[in-house]
């Protein structure tokens, strides 16, 4: 049996570097695409901002990534210079960014930066609802 690395402390910020790191040495060696890349850089540095960039990382709860979900809803969609009017991130967003922290904490098991994932306490499921049943 494989033993489990050993508990590691490290700040939100320092974990999404390290992360996003190893995933840039993903998209060198072609596992990963450069898009990935772009679209995970920005999902996690807007939820270290919504989190608190110096949170340890095995601190974090699954209320604090809910906040970040809602938080993160709320945000101005950078991609335009006049947002939709709804002020709402669209759903592939959301899903996107639920993605990318979903993503990280399952690096952070590996690393041992948290003793548990918090992503199983997450109680705001990004769902479309609108998304026609095949």
């Amino acid at each position: 049996m494989v033993r489990p690395p050993e508990p590691r402390a490290i700040g939100l910020g320092d974990a999404v570097d390290h992360y996003l790191d190893n995933l840039a040495e993903q998209v060198a060696v072609g596992q990963r695409s450069a898009r990935t890349l772009d679209n995970a850089s920005a999902d996690l540095r807007d939820f270290a901002a919504l989190v608190a960039d110096g949170v340890l990382v095995d601190d974090i709860t699954g209320a604090d990534i809910d906040d970040a979900l809602v938080g993160f809803a709320r945000l101005p969609d950078r991609r335009y210079t006049n947002p939709p009017s709804d002020g709402q991130r669209s759903m592939a967003s959301r899903q996107r960014f639920h993605a990318s922290i979903s993503a990280l904490f399952a690096a952070a098991v590996v690393n041992g930066w948290v003793t548990m994932s918090p992503m199983s306490q997450v109680t705001r499921k990004v769902r479309n609802r609108d998304r026609k049943k095949q």
